[in-house]
């Protein structure tokens, strides 16, 4: 639709048209007039949006999609949260000894998060490129019933939402242990 246009207006529009159609165009086929097919036929104008009619079979299932992925991305967040836990707990001499020598808790605090960081960037990394090759796979060995599934690759949106959610991840892995 033209910037502007509601699916409304444009339906209306659209309705105006149909009588006007056996003006523009006297004959569907020799001796078939448009008007005996208007009357007979009684067409009517529906418009659907181009995204609602390409993904009306399929967006429950991408939605589920998107869910699965934040799960088990929660999932992943907080396992490797409670391995740096255990592992901090583990360390409580070393952190001793550097708060004995004079580390402060923000500079604990910034150890863990750097940690965080490293682990997190190196888990992204593998992440895009493991997604990378599983779309690969995907759009190789999918059905043609899936809209524009030929599109689908891992682009530089992709690789920016990981690095966000890296650092959110990141973040989020260095709180516990921080505490």
């Amino acid at each position: 639709l033209k910037a502007g246009v509601s699916l409304d207006a444009a339906q209306r529009e659209f309705e105006s048209l149909i009588p006007r159609v056996s003006e523009l165009y006297p004959l569907v086929a020799p001796k078939v007039p448009w008007t005996m097919v208007v009357e007979q036929a009684k067409p009517h104008a529906l418009l659907i949006p181009l995204k609602d009619d390409m993904t009306s079979d399929i967006a429950g299932t991408l939605w589920m999609v998107f869910a699965a992925a934040g799960l088990v991305w929660l999932v992943a967040c907080a396992n490797v949260s409670n391995l740096m836990l255990v592992r901090a707990d583990a360390r409580q001499r070393e952190i001793a000894i550097r708060e004995a020598l004079g580390a402060g808790r923000n500079r604990l605090r910034s150890y863990f998060f750097a940690e965080a960081v490293v682990l997190s960037t190196i888990a992204a990394a593998l992440g895009v490129f493991i997604a990378w090759i599983a779309v690969r796979a995907l759009v190789a060995g999918a059905p043609v019933a899936i809209p524009r599934l030929t599109e689908v690759t891992v682009d530089v949106t992709a690789v920016v939402v990981a690095a966000l959610m890296t650092a959110v991840a990141a973040a989020l892995i260095s709180v516990i242990p921080a505490l």
